[in-house]
């Protein structure tokens, strides 16, 4: 009986610790409700009064009229998209149906065409431009062509004035031209020029000059007169300036290409850029200045059996009847 009674006390007093312990925790575990319920309490009362996000939403009539206005905003800017999307498939199957597709692979196509066509008709402009500017049978191209009729043109011109004059004070109407008969070259061909005694005359005053001492080549691909080749006509024709109104000046042009129709050509050009330099240098008649392509031989008799460049000669008095 002691002994149970004794454990029995014992078994109490493990009872008794267990109570107040667990007490303890109890009392706390209702610490926290209590606080827990005390914060909840004040975030309803904090939201009920229209305080924080929440309050403003519940209790603030104009946040929330906002927000339902997002909403339907929302909700019309989908209604919106959708139509809008409607409407796309719309033009898709309307632009499928009217087949732009295929016609816009013909246009291309036509385009294409249209481009070739015009490229052709280029190339057609082209070489009939090349074919009409290029050089005739004697290789004399377009421009010099068009240059040499223009300076026919102003020749025949001057030659009627002169006939008008004449016919107009009444004198020497007919030896009239036949006197003047030396002043155009343009219908003599070179191997005439070289056998008439009037132009091989030993007589003439000539000056040779080198084409090194005349020309350059020009922007274009031309000969041009360089400074010191002016200054070589200036000082040889200046020489001859109290013969100057009488007999003519004749400029003989000469060329040592290997092509014959190059040494006709280049001589020919040569001799026209020294003869308009010299009419418009010493403001002369231009009837009293010709020009004569020779290649490249002078006439027989002068000194030279070869010539590239310019001769410059004053006939003799003596030859200007004919």
């Amino acid at each position: 009986m002691d002994d149970l009674m004794t454990g029995g006390a014992e078994l109490l007093s493990e009872v008794k610790s267990t109570m107040a312990t667990t007490r303890q925790k109890v009392d706390k575990a209702l610490d926290v409700a209590t606080t827990t319920a005390n914060n909840a309490n004040d975030v309803i009362v904090g939201v009920k009064e229209g305080r924080g996000a929440v309050g403003m939403l519940l209790r603030d009539q104009a946040t929330a009229s906002r927000v339902r206005q997002s909403i339907q905003n929302a909700h019309e800017a989908s209604a919106s998209l959708n139509r809008a999307s409607q409407q796309a498939g719309q033009i898709v199957t309307d632009i499928q149906s009217r087949n732009f597709g295929q016609k816009a692979d013909e246009a291309i196509s036509n385009a294409q065409s249209a481009t070739q066509n015009l490229k052709a008709s280029s190339e057609q402009i082209r070489g009939t431009v090349s074919t009409t500017l290029g050089p005739n049978e004697q290789g004399v191209d377009a421009a010099t062509s068009v240059r040499q009729s223009l300076a026919n043109v102003n020749q025949a011109t001057e030659n009627m004035a002169d006939d008008t004059e004449a016919l107009k004070r009444n004198f020497f109407i007919r030896g009239f031209f036949k006197k003047r008969g030396y002043y155009s070259l343009s219908h003599i061909p070179p191997d005439q020029y070289r056998k008439s005694k009037a132009f091989s005359n030993s007589h003439n005053r000539r000056e040779w000059l080198q084409v090194s001492d005349l020309f350059t080549a020009g922007p274009k691909g031309d000969e041009v007169l360089t400074a010191s080749g002016k200054a070589r006509i200036d000082r040889a024709v200046g020489e001859w300036r109290d013969f100057l109104d009488g007999p003519p000046l004749v400029i003989e042009g000469y060329s040592a290409a290997t092509d014959p129709a190059d040494r006709f050509a280049d001589s020919r050009k040569r001799a026209a850029v020294v003869r308009d330099y010299v009419r418009r240098r010493f403001h002369l008649n231009p009837q009293s200045v010709a020009i004569e392509a020779l290649g490249d031989q002078p006439p027989a008799g002068v000194g030279k059996d070869k010539w590239n460049g310019i001769c410059l000669v004053l006939l003799a008095p003596s030859q200007g009847g004919g």
